[in-house]
């Protein structure tokens, strides 16, 4: 099934039609694109920047088919999804108004109903600071735990400006860099602008934009920690994300697996195994079955060298 007939049997026609409407709209706004990729560009490097994450656990995409459609950050992980409806605007537009209200509600179901996600969060991202005050005012209170509206400046013609105006953005830039140098700054967060907007229709993981951005970078422009951290494989995180409230997580240089309050801890050199035998774990119980089984094993080879 897909995302419109999900919508077409839940809500009916009329909702179908209005889904395909937005998705037009936002094909046709190159002032709203440029907003948005400025904006993914910006949410790249404040991933980057918190040591804590791992960046091929996040993936980011725009224009999914969706009621709030303009980007989307996933981490997948922990099955968390967060959805931005970017409004380049301080009129009406950018209102948190009885439409948007909609939006908003239809999204946080579609997510948690058919995307099967844990944690749904619904953004209204505008470029006026009173504007996104204004909202998070008239939010109700019944979604104010899922839904807010952000301030993120744009600057149409220089990333220079963006940098000097937006204090979050720069710092992110600075740590990454090892560098407090403007145009320095200012060559990072363009490659990955660049970098961003060849490929923005699908999901793209983090650390494969970081990655080619230093691969590009001539010479390098971040510092060497920048993706060099201990990354949870990818066989495990896919599997995971198959199950609902299963989770993955990087502790003390090992992964711990979590369903329903239960863990299993696996060494960061745990062997990838084998593509057959992981399709056959159709619960969550058997998968974790399976990871302490697989831990036993290998500490037992471990002990016989």
């Amino acid at each position: 099934m897909s995302v419109t007939e999900f919508v077409k049997g839940k809500y009916g026609s009329a909702a179908a039609v209005y889904l395909a409407h937005i998705r037009r709209g936002g094909d046709s706004n190159q002032k709203g694109t440029a907003y948005e990729a400025f904006y993914a560009a910006a949410k790249i490097f404040e991933l980057a920047a918190n040591p804590s994450n791992e960046l091929h656990d996040f993936s980011i995409s725009s224009q999914d088919i969706a009621f709030v459609d303009d980007l989307c950050v996933r981490q997948i992980s922990i099955r968390a999804k967060t959805n931005y409806q970017a409004k380049n605007s301080s009129g009406a537009p950018a209102n948190w108004d009885a439409e948007m209200e909609e939006r908003f509600r239809r999204q946080l179901e579609i997510d948690t109903e058919f995307h099967e996600v844990n944690i749904s969060t619904q953004v209204l991202l505008v470029s006026c600071p009173i504007k996104a005050r204004d909202n998070e005012s008239k939010i109700p209170s019944d979604l104010k735990e899922r839904c807010y509206s952000e301030y993120f400046p744009y600057q149409d013609t220089s990333t220079t400006r963006l940098l000097c105006d937006f204090q979050p953005l720069r710092s992110n830039l600075e740590a990454l860099c090892g560098s407090s140098d403007l145009s320095l700054l200012d060559s990072a967060f363009k490659l990955v602008l660049a970098i961003w907007g060849t490929d923005a229709d699908r999901p793209r993981m983090v650390d494969d934009i970081l990655g080619r951005a230093k691969a590009l970078g001539k010479p390098n422009i971040f510092v060497d920690t920048v993706i060099e951290r201990t990354e949870v494989p990818s066989w495990l995180l896919e599997k995971c994300y198959t199950f609902n409230n299963v989770t993955v997580r990087v502790e003390s240089a090992s992964f711990i697996v979590s369903y329903n309050g239960l863990e299993v801890g696996l060494a960061c050199n745990v062997v990838t195994p084998d593509s057959d035998e992981i399709g056959t774990l159709s619960t969550p119980m058997q998968f974790l079955n399976f990871l302490m089984r697989k831990n036993a094993a290998e500490a037992l080879i471990g002990t016989e060298k």
